[in-house]
């Protein structure tokens, strides 16, 4: 999820959110899910599913493709 703070004057003073990216744990592997604009989840199939969690993360923060972080 990424988070920012409110911007403007005339906004609520809540913080807004939007999902980036969905880590599954499926057949003992973490495996990463990419959000499309209708709200649905799509595999990202350039990651190979892992069981290192951090090799996950990783790859979604580097996001080569801007898939996840625009």
């Amino acid at each position: 999820v990424e988070r920012r703070p409110p911007w403007g004057p005339d906004l609520p003073a809540e913080w807004s959110w939007l999902t980036v990216a969905q880590l599954r744990f499926e057949d003992e592997k973490w495996a990463i899910y990419w959000n499309d604009r209708n709200g649905r989840w799509h595999p990202y199939d350039l990651f190979e599913p892992t069981p290192d969690l951090s090799a996950a993360l990783a790859e979604i923060d580097n996001d080569q493709t801007a898939i996840f972080w625009g």
